[in-house]
């Protein structure tokens, strides 16, 4: 028996889940400012208003995780997770990315010869 559901339930499951996090997450912290810069999201929709269309607008304030799931974080604690907007998300995934290629490369089995 197949149990595996189709794509598009994957996703609004994926959705309500994000949507359930980031409203539990703004309740735990207080407010929904930027962890790194402290911008608010009030602040970030005035700047980019103007440019960013309504879906794009979404993704200004972003959910990450503080240790990222590829290196043992949680991913639904919400002692893991904090706001940061795009800027922000943007620098830390650019510093992120060299320790998580290593530890990937460390947990590569290679053949032995």
């Amino acid at each position: 028996m197949n149990t595996r559901l189709p794509i598009p339930q994957l996703r609004n499951r994926f959705r309500k889940r994000k949507k359930s996090l980031r409203k539990r997450l703004k309740a735990y912290l207080g407010n929904d400012n930027c962890a790194e810069c402290g911008a608010s999201s009030e602040e970030l929709k005035d700047v980019f208003t103007s440019t960013l269309s309504k879906k794009a607008w979404k993704r200004v304030m972003t959910l990450d995780h503080i240790i990222p799931m590829v290196l043992g974080g949680h991913p639904y604690s919400l002692s893991n997770l904090q706001f940061l907007c795009y800027r922000c998300h943007r620098d830390k995934a650019n510093q992120e990315t060299p320790q998580i290629v290593a530890h990937a490369r460390s947990s590569v089995v290679r053949a032995p010869g």
